[in-house]
């Protein structure tokens, strides 16, 4: 089961992934629970929920009621904090202790799941101080039954030591008052607090973006007089060698020619093989494309370089996109060239579009997917994660390759820092990613191990006023 879902205890898990969840827990720790208890763990989970406090908004519904009346007269309301999304009721049948309905849901479809939730609505009472509940599934039916007697407050109060109820009425008449004025301060801090924090996240932005922007204005007039020099002879060389591979064509044609109308003298085929005409002719083509390809690569430094002179389009706006969608883009195009021996995982738990400037973060993310790609040697797996975190979202990419020592990792983003074999890389892809991270107001962190592997984190911050969040897929736990 990802991780994820227990760093956020709000995130809905799917069923089936939940079935196995609790299957593996009983399996492995089922055992812990003493025998003379007749409960599993997984009912033993169920009902310590309370305990616990790990149901959220759940808890502060349920501390608003005084009866069992009250949490199971809408079953269907309540079924909708355990189930997404919320169940259709048939047969719903009510009665005094007792409530019966019928579900869209079988109990052996998930056994585990089910266990735990008839767990967990035995122990919904003892949130105002009764016993628990009697909860039966079976199939598709749902039986609650609960003791309708209550001891009373005054039960072992001595004669002459009457409370008056008027007095006791006041009291909890204040105490309620107070409640409401502390949950009031609560959120009027929890507030103030979300302000802050936007208000601090602003500052930062701007404040990374003026770091960046003076660290680009001494390397800016460098790179644009380097484009500047390299682009002229480039087109120069690339307009030549076409022209090159043109001549050896109709040289080769011309060859043809003269063999084809029989001229190929002994004298001429002597000095055919001493010059290795069929050799030439064979490589080359390779020779030519490889020439392209050398070429290829210093237009795409000098397209790198114009990049961090920030030269990059100003007609280039954030728009809403899926983050999940860019990353399975980028990990298609990496996987075209990365060798069968690698694989690239995908674990996609982004809810909600994001502003960003798409182009430009698929560039960063190929970069970072490549770096990955080409640190193992042999076989190995990259692992890609999308998350929401808070007001941010996250995209982790973690590598099973050979790592970095710290000497290393403090060096990663300077331009043309590079720890491949010589050929295999420029040295600007961390670099153009990190500037690209920067340029939406985030942040991109590493972690490494020597033989062990390397993970990046991306983290982006999220427009909540822009991004809409996808609708919940059915039937997740």
């Amino acid at each position: 089961m990802p991780e994820e879902f227990l760093r956020d205890p709000s995130s809905w898990v799917e069923a089936h992934q939940m079935e196995e969840f609790l299957k593996s827990a009983q399996t492995l720790y089922g055992h812990l629970i003493p025998s003379e208890e007749s409960l599993s763990l997984v009912e033993k989970i169920g009902q310590n929920s309370p305990k616990l406090r790990s149901w959220g908004v759940l808890d502060s519904v349920l501390k608003m009621m005084k009866t069992p009346e009250d949490i199971f007269s809408q079953p269907e309301r309540l079924l909708s904090y355990f189930i997404s999304p919320q169940p259709h009721l048939k047969l719903l049948e009510k009665k005094n202790g007792k409530v019966r309905f019928e579900i869209g849901i079988a109990n052996y479809d998930y056994p585990y799941v089910a266990k735990y939730i008839e767990a967990a609505l035995q122990s919904l009472p003892t949130f105002f101080g009764q016993d628990f509940c009697d909860v039966k599934w079976d199939g598709n039916v749902i039986d609650v039954t609960w003791s309708q007697t209550q001891n009373s407050l005054f039960a072992d109060a001595e004669v002459g030591q009457v409370i008056r109820p008027e007095l006791f009425h006041s009291l909890i008449s204040d105490l309620e008052k107070k409640q409401k004025e502390l949950e009031l301060r609560n959120r009027e801090l929890i507030e103030k607090n979300r302000l802050l924090e936007l208000a601090q996240e602003k500052l930062e932005g701007q404040y990374r973006e003026k770091i960046y922007s003076e660290k680009l204005s001494g390397l800016s007039e460098l790179a644009s007089s380097i484009a500047h020099e390299v682009n002229n002879p480039l087109t120069y060389v690339t307009s030549n060698l076409s022209r090159l591979s043109d001549y050896i064509v109709r040289a080769q044609q011309l060859v043809t020619i003269f063999v084809g109308q029989d001229r190929e003298t002994p004298q001429v085929k002597e000095a055919m093989r001493r010059m290795d005409w069929a050799y030439i002719i064979h490589d080359f083509p390779q020779v030519v494309k490889e020439a392209h390809t050398g070429l290829q690569k210093v237009r795409d430094i000098v397209k790198d370089l114009s990049f961090l002179t920030g030269s990059q389009s100003q007609a280039e706006v954030r728009v809403d996109t899926d983050i999940n969608a860019l990353v399975l883009q980028a990990v298609k195009m990496v996987s075209v060239s990365a060798p069968k021996s690698v694989q690239i995982e995908t674990h996609l738990f982004m809810d909600r579009d994001v502003a960003v400037y798409p182009v430009r973060l698929e560039q960063a993310l190929v970069n970072v997917l490549n770096n990955a790609v080409q640190s193992i040697e042999g076989a190995g797996m990259v692992r890609v994660v999308t998350r929401p975190k808070g007001t941010k979202v996250e995209i982790e990419i973690t590598d099973t390759g050979g790592g970095m020592d710290p000497q290393k990792l403090k060096a990663i983003f300077k331009p043309f820092y590079t720890t491949k074999m010589p050929g295999r890389g420029t040295g600007l892809g961390l670099t153009i990613s990190h500037s690209i991270i920067e340029m939406h107001s985030g942040r991109i962190q590493v972690s490494s191990q020597v033989g062990i592997g390397s993970t990046f984190v991306i983290e982006l911050p999220t427009d909540l006023q822009i991004a809409t969040a996808r609708q919940a897929r059915p039937l997740e736990l």
